[in-house]
């Protein structure tokens, strides 16, 4: 499969948690727009680009562009792939930016995926989280979406904060349950160096969640979410059947996707690629017809291979005799360690392939850095 991704970094104001490379300003939108498109355009003729299977706009907050400004986005990108087996198009939305004639827009260019951002539906929660929105805002875009049409809606759910109970956890579940969505992703919360609520938990305004209460949290939503269909596909994503994103999918399953707008990230070749995380250098280079890349690199063997592990093991799991085969010593510790995993419940073996239970996608890191050690 191959991938584009589209970032589009402005946003009413910064979540005080989020990392990701944003603005809290619309100022340069309709430049960038264009610039955007001028980068499409230089790539593919420096490229020989493959047919594109998914689409995925991302932010940032995309639904702050303005319909004309997201159209003229879609003609490009129309212009310059071959998009005759698009599967999916996804769109990330956040309450408080968009409408139901926004969604019908959506819609009519081909649209046919939303990501809603909510990450709670608890007003207190959403406070500290700097949210622009409040819960009844979030309902009320759901609600849109679908009446709108959308027959593919994904929301992010957030917890392990500061001021969460089980309770209040379990209340955004029940109350995300009854609008049936087809995928639900339940993250816990990161303190991301530099954010701002870091520096609250740094000063001691807030207290981190243990270890044992995030996993607690961890399991509510596992078993609320798999006992009414939702199928747990991935760490912290959760889908109806036949409903996995099939764009980040193809991320886990080391595809190609190419990554247009500032800050964002390409594969294919075996190369990476990055482009520079700062709107105006990135209309500053486009605009003298250079490539806004800021980073490259070819993989290496054991860069690939780790790669390999990491995003098996926290999707659909791990092909084990894709693995570079070792001595017969190294063998049996492998298998040692399988063994192990699976007496646990931390992993199931079927037909050669490795795949974590909900126990062992908690321990995804610390699971894949021990195997990336008899390599």
């Amino acid at each position: 499969m191959t991938s584009i991704y589209i970032h589009i970094p402005f946003c009413k104001q910064k979540c005080l948690y989020c990392d990701f490379y944003s603005i809290d300003s619309t100022q340069f939108m309709d430049e960038y727009v264009r610039f955007l498109c001028l980068e499409m355009d230089l790539f593919c003729r420096q490229n020989t680009v493959k047919s594109i299977d998914t689409i995925y706009i991302g932010g940032g907050t995309p639904s702050l562009l303005s319909n004309e400004q997201l159209s003229t986005i879609s003609k490009s990108i129309e212009r310059n792939f071959i998009l005759n087996s698009v599967l999916e198009w996804t769109i990330e939305c956040n309450p408080g930016t968009v409408t139901a004639v926004d969604f019908e827009f959506y819609l009519s260019l081909g649209i046919n995926r939303l990501s809603i951002g909510l990450q709670s539906l608890n007003d207190n929660e959403l406070k500290l989280l700097g949210r622009i929105h409040n819960a009844k805002e979030a309902e009320q875009t759901i609600n849109a979406a679908q009446e709108a049409g959308f027959e593919n809606i994904s929301c992010d759910l957030m917890f392990a904060l500061p001021n969460q109970t089980a309770k209040s956890w379990e209340n955004t579940l029940d109350c995300i349950l009854k609008f049936n969505l087809q995928h639900i992703s339940a993250y816990s919360l990161i303190y991301e160096e530099g954010t701002p609520i870091t520096n609250k938990l740094n000063a001691g305004k807030i207290k981190r969640k243990s270890a044992e209460f995030d996993y607690k949290l961890y399991e509510i939503a596992f078993t609320k979410l798999v006992s009414t269909g939702y199928e747990h596909y991935e760490i912290s994503n959760y889908a109806k059947p036949t409903f996995e994103s099939k764009h980040n999918l193809n991320y886990w399953l080391f595809g190609n996707y190419y990554g247009f707008g500032a800050s964002a990230h390409s594969f294919f070749e075996q190369k990476r690629f990055s482009n520079v995380s700062s709107v105006r250098k990135y209309i500053d280079l486009l605009n003298i017809k250079i490539l806004p890349i800021e980073f490259s690199e070819v993989m290496n063997r054991d860069e690939s291979l780790m790669e390999q592990i990491f995003l098996s093991l926290r999707a659909k799991g791990l092909d084990i005799n894709s693995l570079p085969k070792k001595s017969d010593t190294t063998s049996s510790q492998i298998s040692g360690y399988i063994n192990s995993l699976i007496k646990n419940d931390y992993a199931a073996l079927e037909n050669g392939i490795l795949r974590l239970t909900s126990k062992g996608y908690f321990l995804t890191d610390e699971i894949s850095v021990k195997f990336a050690e008899f390599f």
